[in-house]
């Protein structure tokens, strides 16, 4: 019996509270100005809605049986919104201004007998909107007109989307027949088949022989083409449907923009892969996981790796591995060393700042070089300079040749370029002057060189001779000039031409023109005056 009389109270409770919310519901709705009132009672009827916030915590029936027409996804007030705000003109902005206590009363954009009021309230924080219409409308439809033209005016939007859409857009019967179509889809056909093709019904088919695979389910999107009434290239479509009872509703996108672009994409593909198969520098990209997507036969000749192994899209860290067990990289002392340089190559490629020159246990040298690409890629480029570090090497050698040459002279040799900056000069030459010009922090030049030979006087006439010979603004002809070394000795120089226009000044104790001359005197020739020119003072 204690259960009984349990249930039976719980009963009456609910029943309590139930009548409780129609009564506050029925109390809620105020009466319109000048003493009107709504047709039909809230609670049985009317349109009421309380909002807290964005949430929606209670309506009417009907009011409910109106908002669920909304668009799907959206919260509660953004439903409200979008079926009402179209009636009444700004809407969201004067809902939002309201305070606490304050009372709003809209009236429908359309005028007329029948043009509705929104009235809306305030309190504690609960916003309740009310659709109201002024006495007279008796009729137990009254809110029907309303529901009709909401109706009316959805279906026209999506009549007026459906038409105005630049996508075909076509209802078609498993036979091929078309029984619906937008205006896209007729402008296509009237261009394809003339103005008459508009003259009859139904509507000719834009893609003759156009079949689905399954009637009953939709079809995965597929591209299908058709040659344009303007001739040359065909147009390219991505076709869609979606099922029907009696026809298939098609959508076709146009992707020419889209299918020209792969196009050339694919053309500048197979340029890039015919060009990286001629260049004699191997090439290895890896994408942003560090696994090679592409490389080319050079690779393959340098590496010394197979085929078979490259186009299984090896790991950064493998494709090293095997390049060391090739011998294709230079040998590390320890294993931890090889790991730590690894993770520095692959840090150093991302950023571009890796470039080494690898000297294999093979005796080649290659040059590498790390570069990041988009998409966080980086390639790497292996270069065989083999031959150019051994040209090198050899150029070098002759260079350190040619200076041991000079310094194994005991006269002093220094050689200027047409600028006017000493090139070279040997080790006898910097015990002449008493200078250092290989560890000099620049590079010595002609007025250095004067102060080296007592030559500061720039009124010399001997001083603007050599600059001019130096500088190749006179004549070039060599000739001999006597100057007092460091220690008061006399020392005579010669100044000649070299290839490159360049110039070769030596320093002897003895000029070799007047030691020429003095054997011709000797032997009876006859004598002619030296070559000479002296420093003033």
């Amino acid at each position: 019996m204690d259960f009984v009389a349990t249930g039976l109270a719980m009963v009456g409770v609910g029943i309590a509270s139930a009548l409780a919310g129609v009564m506050l519901l029925r109390l809620a709705v105020p009466p319109l100005p000048g003493g009107a009132s709504l047709a039909r009672p809230p609670d049985e009827e009317g349109i009421v809605y309380l909002f807290r916030g964005r949430s929606l915590v209670d309506a009417t029936g009907r009011a409910l049986g109106l908002l669920s027409a909304g668009q799907p996804g959206c919260d509660d007030w953004s439903r409200f919104l979008a079926t009402y705000a179209g009636r009444f003109s700004r809407l969201e902005q004067r809902l939002s201004e309201l305070r606490d206590g304050d009372i709003l009363e809209i009236a429908e954009k359309a005028a007329g007998a029948a043009a509705l009021v929104l009235h809306a309230e305030r309190h504690g924080g609960v916003l309740r909107a009310a659709l109201c219409e002024p006495v007279g409308e008796e009729t137990p439809d009254a809110f029907e007109p309303y529901a009709v033209q909401a109706m009316e005016a959805e279906l026209e939007m999506l009549r007026s989307v459906a038409e105005d859409s630049p996508v075909l857009t076509w209802r078609q019967q498993p036979d091929g027949t078309v029984i619906w179509a937008n205006r896209a889809y007729m402008d296509e056909m009237q261009r394809e088949y003339g103005e008459e093709a508009l003259a009859s019904w139904p509507p000719r088919p834009v893609f003759p022989g156009l079949a689905f695979e399954a009637w009953e389910g939709a079809s995965p999107p597929r591209r299908i083409s058709r040659q344009s009434w303007r001739g040359g290239s065909p147009n390219w479509y991505e076709l869609h449907d979606c099922p029907g009872d009696a026809a298939k509703l098609c959508f076709a996108l146009p992707i020419d923009q889209l299918v020209q672009a792969e196009a050339s994409l694919k053309e500048f593909i197979g340029t890039l892969g015919k060009t990286f198969a001629q260049l004699p520098i191997g090439l290895a990209i890896f994408d942003a996981k560090r696994r090679l997507v592409l490389f080319n036969p050079a690779l393959i000749d340098l590496t010394a790796l197979g085929p078979e192994m490259l186009t299984q899209r090896p790991t950064l860290h493998a494709f090293l591995d095997a390049l060391r067990e090739n011998q294709r990289i230079p040998e590390p002392r320890d294993y931890k060393s090889w790991r730590l340089r690894i993770a520095r190559l692959e840090a150093a490629a991302e950023d571009g700042r890796y470039k080494e020159t690898w000297t294999l246990p093979t005796g080649q040298t290659y040059r590498v070089t790390g570069q990041p690409h988009p998409d966080g890629a980086v390639a790497f480029l292996f270069e065989d300079i083999s031959s150019e570090v051994s040209l090198k090497r050899r150029f070098r050698s002759e260079i350190d040749l040619g200076h041991s040459v000079l310094n194994a002279f005991e006269q002093a040799v220094a050689v200027f370029d047409t600028e006017g900056a000493m090139l070279m000069s040997n080790a006898a030459y910097g015990g002449l002057w008493d200078v250092s010009p290989e560890t000099a922090l620049a590079r010595i030049t002609l007025g250095d060189a004067f102060r080296h030979w007592g030559l500061e006087d720039q009124r010399d006439p001997l001083r603007r001779e050599i600059s001019s010979f130096v500088l190749g603004e006179g004549a070039r002809s060599s000739f001999c000039f006597r100057l007092k070394g460091p220690d008061g000795a006399p020392v005579f120089a010669t100044v000649r031409s070299l290839p490159q226009r360049a110039t070769m000044i030596e320093f002897l104790t003895l000029c070799p023109a007047l030691a020429a001359r003095s054997s011709e005197a000797a032997a009876g020739a006859p004598r002619a005056a030296p070559v000479l020119r002296e420093a003033r003072g």
